[in-house]
């Protein structure tokens, strides 16, 4: 027991500082849109703590997955979105130790750069149990931008 303890201690401190705030949002968590219908997200670290999987179900029942996972000094994000596209975000500098922006860095099986696609996501820590997240997406020019406030359940 006291081996494995280690082996993830060693594990977290070789992690960038930003990712391991990020991996605070482990859990269960539920938001509401405008018109009341739940959303929900969980959050599990995955290969051996080395990154971060977000499962994001909409009401309708489609899901969506992102991972979030160190490469070197950066912070990288990698949406496989239910569009059938993977746009990859990297962790802007502008982020701070309670608010994680991460902007488009490119992306796979996007059929034309107009197409619709993340383009930015935003994670702000607004206290114990809660948080925001902020999802740009851009088509044929054009942002859409959603804000959901999550609450945790579990």
């Amino acid at each position: 027991m006291a081996l494995s303890t280690l082996v993830v201690l060693a594990v977290a401190a070789a992690l960038p500082t930003p990712f391991v705030r990020l991996q605070t949002l482990t859990g269960d968590w539920e938001a509401r849109t405008e018109s009341g219908a739940a959303i929900r997200v969980s959050y599990r670290a995955i290969s051996n703590r080395t990154a971060l999987q977000q499962t994001y179900t909409t009401a309708s029942g489609n899901e969506t997955i992102t991972v979030f996972h160190p490469d070197g000094k950066r912070l990288l994000a990698t949406h496989y979105c239910a569009q059938g596209n993977q746009p990859r975000l990297q962790l802007d500098p502008s982020s701070t130790a309670k608010r994680f922006v991460f902007k488009y860095l490119d992306a796979t099986n996007l059929t034309t750069p107009e197409s619709s696609h993340l383009t930015e996501l935003e994670l702000r820590l607004d206290g114990p149990g809660e948080y925001t997240s902020v999802e740009t997406y851009a088509e044929n020019g054009k942002l859409d931008v959603t804000t959901l406030h999550f609450r945790r359940i579990r």
